[in-house]
């Protein structure tokens, strides 16, 4: 999978040029020294990403719901997510919605390939979002990272503690895939809160 960063895709503009020579010295440029405009403008509009994010009561909001029992199988989806964080079915919840406006995109129900990638893609998600959790209990409590345990909604060492609700109010991180489609990257601007949000990309 790519990599996972907290800092923001850069945006690449095009300028809009009118004589044909510029325009057409302009657009062989664009191959040879801006790979990255290339790149962006061949992004996938829809791919089955994972999209997780802990909200400020500690709740683990899914935002790609498919799993073994059907597309937005609640309990599946959940089962993934609960499992990775040891934590109760009760601090995770499906955030239901309609393609794209409130939802990654997922891929239709062939076989058995939308249930294992997406399986695949909220565990990875999962397990970033673990990472992150005990490096913030590091900034909060000190120590180091390998010395704590993530499970039933507190990040731990052997002398303290922090729950995932105070690491939520207190920090306010966005952890972005560099392969998520356009449909991910739409959705996670516009549902920035405080908390951490993960963001994965298709992992087939």
């Amino acid at each position: 999978m790519g990599n996972v960063t907290g800092k923001a895709l850069n945006v690449v503009s095009r300028r809009a040029f009118t004589k044909g020579s510029v325009l057409t010295a302009a657009f062989l440029s664009s191959f040879i020294f801006s790979p990255a405009t290339v790149t962006a403008a061949h992004r996938p509009k829809t791919t089955a990403d994972a999209l997780l994010y802990l909200n400020t009561h500690g709740v683990i909001e899914i935002h790609s719901g498919g799993g073994h029992v059907s597309p937005y199988g609640d309990r599946r989806a959940i089962n993934i997510v609960s499992e990775v964080l040891d934590c109760s079915d009760e601090l995770c919840k499906i955030n239901y919605g309609d393609n794209p406006a409130h939802l990654p995109a997922i891929l239709g129900q062939f076989s058995n390939h939308l249930s294992f990638t997406n399986e695949k893609t909220n565990r990875k998600a999962a397990e970033v979002l673990v990472k992150t959790l005990k490096q913030q209990a590091v900034l909060k409590l000190g120590g180091k990272a390998n010395d704590y345990q993530v499970a039933n909604g507190f990040v731990f060492n052997h002398s303290q503690s922090i729950s995932f609700k105070e690491i939520a109010s207190a920090y306010r991180r966005v952890l972005k895939d560099d392969r998520l489609c356009e449909n991910t990257l739409d959705l996670i601007k516009n549902t920035q809160r405080q908390g951490i949000c993960v963001a994965v990309g298709e992992i087939s």
